[in-house]
C-alpha cells in the first residue's frame, strides 16, 4: 500500500469483511507513507449520502494531512477550487470547506463540484512538483448514492490524474462486485486487488496467550484457540472475546478454556439489544434461515434441513438469502462454503444469539458456543 502511495497515478483496491483489521492496516500504511514524506488524504465515505458529501470528507481529509506541513499546497487547493470551497483561518491554520451553495439538490453541481475538488488536488500536487496519495476508505458506497451514475463520474475523474494516487478500499462484498465487475465502473481499474484475510490461526492463538500472560497470568493451553474457533474470521471479534476473558480472569489472574465460553456469553448479552432488533425487522422467512444457518447440519435446500428449521419450499429459501447477505447478517465466501450450509454469520455473537434465543423456538436446544455442524 505505501508503495502504491508513492507511486504517481497508481491505483489499487483493498478489500475485506468489516472488523478483519483493514481500516487498521491503512493507518499503518498512511501513517508510514507520511514519515517518508507522502502527503496522504484519507477520506472515509461510510456515512455519505451525495456527492457533496464526498467533497467535504475529502476537503477534510486535505485540512487534516496538509494544514501544517504542506500548508501551501492546501492553499493552493483552495485557489483552484475556489468557485466550489471556503477557506477559513482557525488559530493562523488554513481549514478548506464546502461553500453552501454547493449542497444544493443539484446532482450534475455535486458532480461539477467533486470534479473541481480532485482536480484541484491534482493540479496543485503538480504545481508544487510533490505527489499526494489519496486513501478512500469504503470507497463502494459511492455505488449507494442516489445518482446511479456516481461511481462512473469518480472513476472518470481519478483515471486523469497523473500526479495523484489512489489506494480504494471497501468491506461490502456485494457493493465491491458490483462496482468492480465486468459491468461496473471500476472494472480493472484497481488491478490487482488485495485481500484482507483472517490471521493464521495457530499464530493468532500463541499471541492471545502471550498477551495474557504478558499480564502475569496463568493460562491454561488451548485458551487461544479457543478464542480463535469460537470467533474467528474477523480480527476484532477475536480480540473482542480475548479481552473478556482477560476481565473475567483478572480477579484470580488464571484464564481457563472453560472461561473463553463464558465470555462468549456475556459479549452475546453485551449485544442482545441490538441483534434482538435486527432480529425482528426480519422477514419470518429470513427468521428461519437464520436458524438453520446457526444449527444445520447439512445444505440449505436438503429435504431434512427443511423439514427441521421449517423452512418451506427450496425457492421460499432462496429468496430470503439475498437480504441477508445484503444486510450483512450473513456472509458467503470461500470460508463459509466449507460449512455444511454453505453461509456463515457475518457475526460469531449474533450466531450464538441466535443459537441462544431463536432455536428454542423449534425445540433445539443447545450451547451457544456450538460450532457449525456440531450437535
Amino acid at each position: 500500500m505505501v508503495d502504491i502511495l508513492a507511486e504517481p497515478a497508481a491505483k489499487m483496491l483493498v478489500s475485506g469483511r468489516r472488523r478483519m483489521g483493514k481500516t487498521s492496516i491503512l493507518g499503518v500504511a498512511e501513517d508510514r507513507a507520511r514519515r517518508s514524506g507522502i502527503p496522504v488524504l484519507y477520506a472515509d465515505l461510510s456515512t455519505a449520502t451525495s456527492l457533496a458529501e464526498v467533497s467535504t470528507r475529502l476537503l477534510t481529509a486535505a485540512t487534516e494531512a496538509l494544514g501544517r506541513r504542506w500548508k501551501d499546497v492546501l492553499l493552493d487547493i483552495a485557489r483552484r477550487a475556489a468557485h466550489a470551497v471556503t477557506l477559513s483561518f482557525k488559530d493562523g491554520h488554513p481549514t478548506l470547506g464546502l461553500s453552501p451553495a454547493a449542497f444544493a439538490d443539484d446532482v450534475a453541481e455535486h458532480k461539477q463540484t467533486l470534479g473541481a475538488v480532485l482536480d484541484a488536488i491534482n493540479a496543485s500536487a503538480r504545481a508544487h512538483k510533490r505527489h499526494i496519495g489519496i486513501i478512500i476508505d469504503e470507497f463502494q458506497e459511492i455505488q449507494t448514492i442516489a445518482d446511479a451514475n456516481a461511481s462512473w463520474h469518480l472513476r472518470g475523474i481519478i483515471q486523469r490524474h497523473e500526479h495523484v494516487s489512489y489506494v480504494c478500499a471497501g468491506s461490502r462484498r456485494h457493493l465491491i462486485e458490483e462496482i468492480t465487475g465486468k459491468d461496473g465502473a471500476f472494472f480493472k481499474l484497481l488491478d490487482p486487488p488485495l485481500e484482507v484475510g483472517p490471521i493464521d490461526p495457530e499464530f493468532f492463538a500463541e499471541w492471545i496467550e502471550s498477551r495474557l500472560e504478558h499480564e502475569r497470568m496463568r493460562v491454561e493451553r488451548g485458551v487461544g484457540a479457543r478464542c480463535v474457533a469460537l470467533a474467528a474470521p474477523c480480527t476484532r471479534d477475536v480480540v473482542q472475546l480475548a479481552r473478556a476473558v482477560f476481565e473475567l480472569a483478572s480477579p484470580a489472574r488464571k484464564a481457563t478454556v472453560a472461561l473463553v465460553g463464558i465470555a462468549f456469553g456475556d459479549v452475546v448479552a453485551s449485544q442482545s439489544d441490538a441483534v434482538r432488533h435486527l432480529w425482528e425487522k426480519a422477514s419470518p422467512a429470513q427468521q428461519h434461515a437464520l436458524r438453520a444457518i446457526a444449527g444445520a447440519s447439512a445444505g440449505l435446500t436438503t429435504e431434512a434441513t427443511r423439514k427441521r428449521f421449517a423452512l418451506g419450499p427450496s425457492g421460499v429459501v432462496a429468496g430470503a438469502l439475498p437480504a441477508l447477505l445484503k444486510n450483512d447478517w450473513i456472509v458467503k465466501d470461500a470460508q463459509s462454503e466449507t460449512l455444511p450450509t454453505g453461509y456463515a454469520f457475518d457475526s460469531p455473537f449474533a450466531r450464538g444469539w441466535v443459537i441462544a434465543h431463536a432455536l428454542p423456538d423449534l425445540g433445539i436446544q443447545r450451547p451457544m458456543t456450538a460450532l457449525p455442524g456440531e450437535e
